[in-house]
């Protein structure tokens, strides 16, 4: 069953806070023909990575959840990596100064899911707190968006926790949608699979490598109280 969650409609997101969205000059601005030609030329592409997450599992055991613990290097590799900030808002290239993260919650009983979203903050115990208030105020909420009122600066992470994949790909219409998405697989001997899905007129495979390189490097960093 995949575990996927998508907010497409890019026309009908509702606002609940400011956040600042930095126009990209177009004239200096070095992927100028690139985005010209991908986006006259609508690609996606994806590729999966496994990453270590032995001293994931060693913060776990002070009481924190595993996929929130991902969730969170990955939340902070994606708000270091501009490229997978940005966004056309009204015709206009630019990026975001801070992506959140909009995630998945698996219900066992209905056999379903529903998509919820949390502030990013760079402090874990502060990210930590916002994913539990929000999962205990949403998480047995069984609507698709359990969480309404999703910010436009957001990009999506799912999981397939039951399947030890090996690569996985997800179909998209990329004309005009612009956030990563990323899918994890189940854990096997300390290792995870990643899948990172982006739009090909905002980044390239230089970009995908500088994210995987930050997000090990964060993942074996992390140390929570």
């Amino acid at each position: 069953m995949l575990f996927i969650h998508l907010y497409i409609n890019l026309y009908e997101r509702h606002f609940v806070k400011d956040y600042d969205f930095i126009p990209i000059d177009f004239e200096s601005y070095l992927r100028a023909e690139h985005f010209r030609f991908f986006s006259a030329n609508p690609c996606g592409f994806s590729l999966s990575v496994e990453l270590e997450v032995q001293n994931l599992l060693n913060q776990k055991q002070k009481g924190y959840s595993f996929f929130n613990l991902i969730l969170y290097c990955i939340s902070r590799s994606v708000n270091e990596i501009v490229e997978f900030r940005i966004d056309c808002k009204d015709g206009v290239l630019g990026y975001y100064e801070i992506s959140h993260p909009s995630y998945t919650i698996f219900h066992k009983n209905s056999e379903t899911f529903s998509s919820l979203w949390s502030e990013y903050d760079e402090d874990f115990k502060k990210f930590n707190e916002n994913f539990l208030n929000d999962k205990a105020e949403f998480g047995e909420n069984l609507s698709y968006q359990a969480k309404i009122h999703q910010l436009p600066n957001i990009f999506f992470v799912s999981s397939l926790p039951w399947i030890d994949f090996k690569d996985f790909n997800l179909q998209i219409d990329r004309s005009k949608f612009y956030a990563p998405i990323f899918t994890l697989s189940k854990i096997k001997d300390s290792k995870i699979l990643l899948n990172i899905n982006v739009n090909h007129a905002i980044c390239d495979g230089y970009h995908v490598s500088k994210f995987i390189e930050t997000l090990q490097e964060g993942i074996n960093a992390l140390e929570v109280a």
